[in-house]
């Protein structure tokens, strides 16, 4: 991940040397990030008028070290990569995976890195920015601005999904929006949620895919990933700063970020602790029940393990006063393909919403009412339907006297 403010530079220990490259120009940048401290620093670079595409190479020198690696311009995010090895490629109409597109304004740049696992005192890096006079990257004429799509199917109903998937577009991540379409029909979704890592780079290949796949939805969201804990932004179309510990910039603040914009708030596998295999994958920030919205209560693949101790958590939350709807989401990254006891494909676990329509915003509403079935083993699992008389507000039944009765469908 990435940090803030050109200050960072004595913390990187940077030392910049030009160099002629042809008829581009290169940047060497080589230093060094210390344990300790703030968990982005930045390496600032100025871009001229005139370029006409950045391609940035970058490494470290260490066997047992991780760094993540993003992109800031002058106005702020262009994309994070967080483990990509490739090099980032960016030009005004293309980019390569988990950065955006955009005019290569001039001005200060930063290179931002994030120290997601720093055990010596100090960790070398090498980065080398090329700034091009010509483009080698085409043009993507499949990227769009995101916008809506009218409701794929008309009803109220349950609608089943994932509310936790990856594309290409997260570092760690393989699969093409077209690949996790497909995959997700074939199990029976009516909707994916798109969660990449602190990027909404994905959002611009929505409306090209979705049009190929009329039956099911495509949902934005974004995986709101730190050192101490991730959650989902379910529905979020703009970025939210992960970079906790720059100016302004809290767990606290984030989460209000998403829900500002009409956003929901789930915690994703909160108590899933894997140590070193897994960095930051439990939820370690403080937390307020007001401040979220819904709880993963089941992931799958060794997120399995966590499932009691998850659901006495999200216990605490309502007994707190806090109405938190049960989710479950895949974190699939590879659409399918890692199977196995431990594996995580697409829709295991699955999420019911009980939804006006299949649509983005009725989805929310749903999950934001409650309105929601977790499925552990996908579709195939009973579905348990509960109905109150008098009719629920929500997931909230106010009444002197009510009658109760749950249906159990389905499964053995």
């Amino acid at each position: 991940m990435r940090t803030s403010s050109l200050v960072c530079l004595a913390l990187a220990s940077a030392i910049i040397r030009v160099g002629p490259a042809g008829a581009d120009t290169l940047l060497t940048l080589d230093g060094a990030v210390e344990r300790g401290g703030l968990d982005h620093v930045r390496v600032p670079f100025v871009v001229p008028p005139g370029v006409a595409e950045l391609y940035i190479e970058h490494a470290d020198d260490s066997d047992v070290d991780i760094l993540d690696w993003g992109l800031d311009d002058p106005a702020g995010f262009r994309g994070w990569g967080g483990g990509n090895l490739e090099p980032v490629v960016l030009n005004e109409r293309a980019a390569s995976r988990s950065y955006r597109v955009g005019p290569l304004t001039p001005g200060t740049w930063s290179v931002v890195i994030g120290k997601a696992k720093v055990t010596t005192a100090t960790v070398g890096y090498t980065l080398r920015v090329t700034l091009r006079d010509a483009i080698t990257l085409m043009p993507q004429p499949e990227r769009r601005p995101y916008a809506p799509v009218p409701a794929l199917s008309r009803g109220p109903r349950w609608y089943a999904g994932d509310l936790h998937v990856h594309s290409r577009e997260s570092g760690d991540a393989q699969p093409s929006l077209d690949t996790i379409a497909t995959f997700a029909r074939e199990v029976g979704l009516d909707f994916v949620a798109l969660s990449d890592h602190n990027t909404t780079a994905q959002l611009d290949f929505i409306g090209d895919a979705q049009a190929r796949h009329p039956a099911l939805l495509l949902m934005p969201s974004v995986e709101f990933t730190t050192y101490a804990g991730h959650a989902n932004g379910l529905g979020a179309t703009t970025w939210v700063d992960h970079k906790l510990g720059q100016p302004g910039v809290t767990a606290a603040s984030a989460l209000a970020a998403f829900r500002a914009q009409g956003a929901l708030v789930s915690i994703n596998h909160p108590l899933f602790d894997l140590g070193e295999a897994c960095i930051g994958c439990a939820w370690r920030h403080p937390l307020e029940p007001g401040e979220v919205d819904a709880v993963e209560l089941a992931t799958a693949g060794a997120g399995t393990l966590f499932i009691e101790r998850t659901l006495a958590w999200w216990d605490t939350l309502c007994a707190a006063g806090a109405h938190v709807a049960a989710v479950g989401g895949s974190d699939d990254h590879t659409a399918g393909e890692r199977l196995g006891p431990f594996g995580t494909p697409i829709g295991t676990p699955t999420t019911y919403v009980y939804a006006e329509e299949l649509s983005v915003a009725a989805l929310l509403d749903g999950i934001r009412r409650g309105r929601t079935v977790v499925k552990l083993l996908g579709p195939s699992d009973p579905m348990v339907e509960l109905h109150a008389e008098p009719p629920p507000d929500g997931d909230t039944v106010v009444a002197d006297r009510a009658a109760l009765r749950a249906r159990v469908t389905a499964g053995a």
